[in-house]
């Protein structure tokens, strides 16, 4: 339950350098699986977006927005003027400091829009050392196999005491199934911020 709280910690202050060396020392003591076997995306979101907070991103996305529009206003002057003169020999308006500018906007508006999504998405960490995952929501269920202490799960439905999840494992096709819900424990309620 330790890494449950840890990463729960880390969605209030994902500055914070001991959380993130907690959550390492943790994952290292129950020997999960290294960050390069887990989807791209996983990783991705481990390395960077965990990192920052959505009001920074959005912050950075407006402050970007305003640079990259400021940019432009000298591009359409040229365009505006270059129009006037016929002259067909003039240098192109399009100018470094725009093309700088709005490249950072669109990067800073994806990451936004990634960590909104994953703000939305409910996840949790399996908390028994070993699990059946079921293919429905009872034990009388088929196994579709079992699942480790640690493992972070999607969230998909809840029904009865049942939680349905998903997982990822490297570049396998996700595996979805249903797990007692007293046998994980949730990080990531789908809250905007």
């Amino acid at each position: 339950q330790a890494l449950g709280y840890y990463l729960r910690a880390q969605r209030l202050n994902p500055f914070d350098s001991d959380i993130r060396f907690n959550i390492r020392f943790v994952q290292k003591k129950l020997n999960l699986a290294s960050a390069s076997s887990s989807s791209l995306y996983a990783r991705f979101r481990n390395q960077v977006l965990d990192h920052i907070s959505l009001p920074a991103l959005l912050f950075l996305t407006l402050v970007f927005s305003a640079l990259a529009g400021r940019g432009l206003l000298p591009v359409l002057r040229l365009w505006k003027a270059r129009d006037l003169s016929d002259n067909e020999d003039e240098k192109s308006p399009f100018t470094l400091g725009f093309a700088v500018f709005s490249l950072c906007f669109l990067s800073f508006l994806s990451l936004s829009l990634m960590k909104g999504f994953d703000n939305l998405s409910s996840r949790a960490i399996v908390t028994n050392e070993k699990v059946d995952l079921r293919s429905g929501p009872s034990e009388a269920n088929v196994s579709l196999g079992q699942v480790s202490e640690g493992l972070e799960v999607s969230i998909n439905e809840k029904v009865e005491g049942w939680a349905q999840v998903t997982y990822r494992e490297g570049l396998r096709a996700p595996v979805t199934g249903w797990l007692p819900a007293n046998s994980i424990m949730s990080v990531s309620e789908g809250s905007l911020l």
